[in-house]
């Protein structure tokens, strides 16, 4: 089963939240102490914001619900589609896909294997994992990482990955994401222990 359109919104509608209003979003990056400027749902103003509205786009700007509309269904095509894409996408259980999803769209999508700053490094392991039990060993693998990531929890007594006989898995350093947004971190975790409700 994969991921409606309309679920994935809900989720991103509630982590992001609806802004009408053009603001920064207070996550400093190498561009600017404030953030980048941000509407809609969680989309990043930039050149492509201007061509698909058809004007520029500052600070404090309101913008429709239909040009809200119209951003969503562009990051949508690129923060989504490209997964659906890749090899095995169609085997990943729901909750999994709705985080990997929600992590792409978080961080940004570049496709590249190489990347292990977004979310396509989990899925580049899946797709690598072709028996059930390197599938399997992935799946719990993937749900250790998300544990060791958490900013809040320091153990580390029984850290030992599961082995992926199959599969060439390398070991991202992801908690600069967890502890940007500790609060999204944990509700993902939840949907990847008691899956997608």
């Amino acid at each position: 089963m994969d991921i409606s359109r309309a679920k994935l919104r809900n989720k991103l509608a509630f982590e992001e939240e609806v802004r009408s209003d053009a603001y920064y979003d207070e996550v400093p990056n190498e561009e600017s102490e404030r953030g980048y400027l941000t509407v809609g749902i969680g989309h990043r103003v930039d050149k492509d914001t201007t061509r698909l509205l058809g004007r520029e786009i500052k600070e404090h700007d309101i913008i429709t619900p239909e040009e809200i509309d119209i951003l969503f269904n562009d990051d949508y095509e690129t923060h989504f589609m490209p997964l659906t894409r890749m090899e095995g996408w169609d085997e990943l259980p729901e909750n999994y896909k709705l985080v990997v999803s929600d992590m792409s769209w978080n961080q940004g999508s570049v496709l590249s294997p190489t990347n292990y700053k977004n979310a396509y490094w989990y899925y580049w392991g899946w797709s690598k994992a072709k028996t059930p039990e390197a599938k399997a060993s992935f799946l719990e693998m993937f749900k250790h990482e998300l544990f060791y990531s958490d900013p809040y929890n320091n153990r580390s007594e029984n850290r030992e990955y599961p082995k992926q006989n199959q599969t060439q898995v390398l070991n991202p350093k992801r908690a600069k994401w967890a502890s940007q947004v500790p609060n999204r971190w944990r509700r993902n975790w939840n949907i990847i222990n008691e899956g997608v409700k």
